[in-house]
């Protein structure tokens, strides 16, 4: 891919055009009938930056069964992203001493299925980053130090005749290992948890003239805990650019489903515990979430 960027798209005004070349490539290997390999490198190349080359490989072991494991590694360096380097505004101020966020990661993922209605599957990964870019409140971009990142996830799934359930939690960790002003805030942010669940029943009605799904879904983020924020400015995530805590809630959702013949209808009751056991909640701080809410539609097939 070759890119390029005009300075003034920058809001920086006497700032030299940019031109950036992305190389990539993929290797996939398939040494046994149950085995896979896969390997992905990538290099980038800005005028304004320092070389970025990234690496990684995956392997994949599974049975016709629904067995399966799978492990990925990956080490390299990411590329600043243009704002954190050029940007130049009353708010914010880019940092060119800034240099590639250096990063590692490993992940284990495995999954059994179990009478063939009963699917289980667990998932762990760990990241290590450093020089990740951060707006300081002062204004100017500064790079972190070192910081690890951790993130489990579990869960199961039946599947019967007449019955659909579904379970899963994930939680996601950040643990220092250089600490600085953003990876202490980042260890004060708190750990993330989000359970979800789901049940529905299907049947027929009407001697088999229709069919019916029906059921409730749940999350659940039973922490406090700091969401990123949006900058529209500068188009970019952060973290940490909203220290308010967003407290715990849990949503409810209802649903069902009707086939008939050439018709389908549909139900939808949303967020049923507001105003219940809680005075609404947020997702991201100072944006309420739309409180309880009903959706119906209608899908009519047409045949000659």
């Amino acid at each position: 891919d070759w890119d390029h960027l005009q300075g003034r798209s920058l809001q920086a005004p006497g700032s030299q055009a940019i031109a950036a070349a992305r190389l990539k490539a993929d290797l996939h290997w398939t040494p046994a009938p149950r085995l896979a390999a896969a390997a992905h490198l990538a290099l980038t190349r800005r005028s304004d930056h320092p070389s970025a080359p990234l690496a990684a490989l995956s392997i994949r072991h599974g049975d016709p069964f629904g067995n399966g494991l799978s492990l990925e590694l990956g080490t390299g360096r990411r590329p600043v992203p243009y704002q954190p380097l050029h940007w130049r505004s009353l708010s914010a101020q880019g940092n060119p001493d800034l240099r590639p966020e250096t990063v590692r990661w490993g992940g284990l993922r495995g999954w059994i299925r179990l009478w063939d209605t009963l699917q289980l599957h667990a998932e762990a990964e760990a990241a290590r980053s450093a020089s990740t870019p951060w707006l300081t409140a002062a204004g100017p971009f500064a790079a972190s130090g070192a910081y690890r990142t951790l993130a489990f996830s579990g869960g199961a799934r039946l599947r019967l005749d007449w019955l659909e359930a579904a379970a899963r939690a994930e939680t996601h960790i950040h643990a220092l290992q250089e600490p600085d002003l953003y990876t202490a805030r980042l260890d004060a942010s708190g750990s993330r948890l989000r359970v979800f669940g789901s049940v529905h029943v299907k049947t027929p009605v009407f001697d088999r003239a229709a069919f019916v799904r029906a059921g409730l879904s749940t999350r659940l983020a039973p922490l406090a805990e700091v969401a990123p924020s949006y900058d529209p400015l500068l188009d970019r995530w952060d973290p940490l650019g909203d220290t308010r805590l967003i407290p715990p809630h849990a949503v409810l959702d209802g649903d069902a489903s009707v086939r008939l013949r050439w018709m389908m209808l549909y139900l939808r009751w949303e967020n049923l515990l507001d105003r219940l056991i809680q005075p609404g909640y947020f997702e991201t701080p100072g944006y309420p979430m739309p409180g309880r809410r009903f959706h119906f539609g209608i899908s009519v097939l047409f045949k000659n």
